[in-house]
């Protein structure tokens, strides 16, 4: 026995299939988890202006501080007289899709101004590093987006 398709069956067989895919659609996206970047927002973006401060003081360093991985590490390399200038700093790894995976660590350099950290300690995926650091004078603040 022959099925013929006509054009009405070919529409009513296209918003089916039309349907089926925004239902699926809609219940995968119900399904994922969707942090805020932080809890505490509003006090967080009166500060702001520091904080642009921050970035403006590290523009210069933007090319000048390298991170690099190898299998086991990931390595932050600063400039030798930025890195000796050090007096406190963190290193935040921030995973935008889940928080629960967010890191944070301690600015202490080795004497070639470089922080080694171990792969082991993260979840394969997109972080951003934040690092936050003081010389004593001026406070810094830079960026950058990483891939495990």
């Amino acid at each position: 026995m022959k099925i013929k398709i006509n054009w009405g069956h070919g529409i009513v067989i296209f918003f089916v299939i039309f349907l089926a895919s925004i239902g699926y659609r809609v219940y995968i996206s119900s399904k994922m988890n969707y942090d805020l970047v932080s809890s505490d927002y509003y006090p967080k973006e009166i500060e702001y202006q520091k904080q642009i401060n921050k970035i403006n003081n590290a523009a210069g360093f933007k090319d000048q501080i390298k991170v690099t991985q190898t299998k086991d590490s990931v390595q932050i390399e600063f400039p030798k007289t930025v890195g000796a200038s050090i007096k406190k700093g963190t290193i935040q790894f921030y995973r935008p899709s889940d928080k629960n995976l967010d890191r944070s660590f301690e600015l202490k350099m080795d004497t070639n101004s470089i922080r080694h950290l171990s792969k082991h300690d993260f979840v394969q995926g997109k972080y951003t590093l934040q690092i936050d650091w003081s010389d004593g004078a001026k406070e810094y603040f830079w960026e950058a987006e990483i891939n495990f």
